[in-house]
């Protein structure tokens, strides 16, 4: 949906691959959202390799996932990258040093 926001429409790729599945909006409904924002913030948690898989697209009944026609690649590794930012331990005295200067 925060696409419609900056754009006032979905791209096309997203409405063939998710179709009638959309929410619609009227022109006038486009016209109110579209540039509405005040701000946008990103708060990231994780990153995935991804490769192109358009097969999704041939089942019938797809969901969030198939609709994106992506195969997420790496998963094994997810652990591991969670474990290292954890043990960071100089991220942890960095962040402690901020949290004592701003208490």
């Amino acid at each position: 949906m925060l696409i419609r926001c900056f754009f006032g429409d979905y791209p096309e790729s997203m409405k063939r691959n998710v179709g009638s599945r959309l929410p619609s909006f009227t022109p006038y409904e486009a016209k109110l959202v579209k540039g509405s924002w005040d701000f946008f913030g990103v708060n990231h948690y994780l990153t995935l390799d991804i490769k192109d898989n358009q097969e999704s697209l041939t089942i019938q009944q797809r969901d969030f996932d198939l609709d994106m026609a992506v195969l997420q690649i790496g998963q094994r590794s997810l652990r591991a990258a969670r474990d290292t930012s954890v043990n960071n331990t100089s991220r942890v005295k960095l962040l402690e040093g901020l949290h004592r200067r701003i208490t």
